[in-house]
């Protein structure tokens, strides 16, 4: 059991029922991938090795992912990144063949052994959001509005199938009051809340540049059942 299970699994027997536990793999890309040059050139020039790679390391998160939902998770994501704010790393067509499969099958991994599976990717996934949803997943994050994602466009359409999660700037707007994060809350709360299936969080990591209280008033107003609150 690495380290990460461990400190999962001490967690879990303390919080389980009080939170809702989450166990972070990787595993359906490409490890350390990102819009650089370099590394996508492998995907051209050594196509075969990447494909051995890409095996290996399915591989190894399928089991990682076995491993944390023993432990206690009750949901696993899984965050391999596979798009910029331009649009997906590699095109539509080498997704569906090399990168698809390997998304459902850890998807069906995570759901045979009774948790849910939960997909983050930043950037701009438009088009290849469909092959995403068609793999089984039950959770989608962050729907990034700076890469041009409409989460409540995204909710309209696939809401029935996915739970959609995130959308809210990590920063915090940190150069902004904080009237800026209350209205951006409240915004997300209005359009994309009604019903349930939305999961309010950041887009990414909150960072450290946000404002403490600019946190503690997303805090306070991040909840459902919405209301229009005053916020003076």
């Amino acid at each position: 059991m690495d380290q990460e299970t461990i400190v999962l699994e001490r967690l879990s027997k303390k919080l389980k029922g009080k939170r809702f536990i989450i166990g972070v793999v990787q595993g359906t890309f490409l490890p350390l991938m990102g819009p650089s040059a370099h590394t996508l050139a492998w995907l051209h020039r050594y196509l075969e090795l990447v494909k051995l790679w890409m095996e290996y390391y399915l591989k190894v998160n399928v089991e990682r992912a076995k491993a944390k939902i023993d432990a206690g998770a009750e949901a696993i994501i899984e965050n391999d990144d596979y798009a910029s704010t331009f649009g997906p790393m590699i095109s539509p067509q080498h997704f569906k063949e090399y990168v698809l499969p390997n998304l459902k099958r850890l998807c069906d991994v995570v759901h045979s052994k009774g948790a849910y599976f939960i997909k983050h990717t930043d950037g701009n996934i438009n088009l290849i959001l469909e092959d995403i949803v068609s793999a089984g997943v039950d959770g989608l994050h962050p729907l990034e509005k700076n890469a041009k994602m409409d989460i409540a466009q995204v909710k309209a359409k696939y809401g029935d199938r996915i739970c959609v999660l995130g959308n809210l700037d990590p920063s915090l707007g940190s150069q902004k009051d904080k009237e800026y994060i209350v209205k951006e809350t409240l915004d997300l709360l209005k359009n994309v809340a009604p019903g349930g299936g939305y999961i309010m969080t950041t887009s990414n990591v909150i960072t450290s540049d946000a404002k403490i209280e600019n946190f503690y008033a997303w805090l306070k107003y991040g909840k459902y059942l919405i209301k229009i609150h005053d916020v003076s």
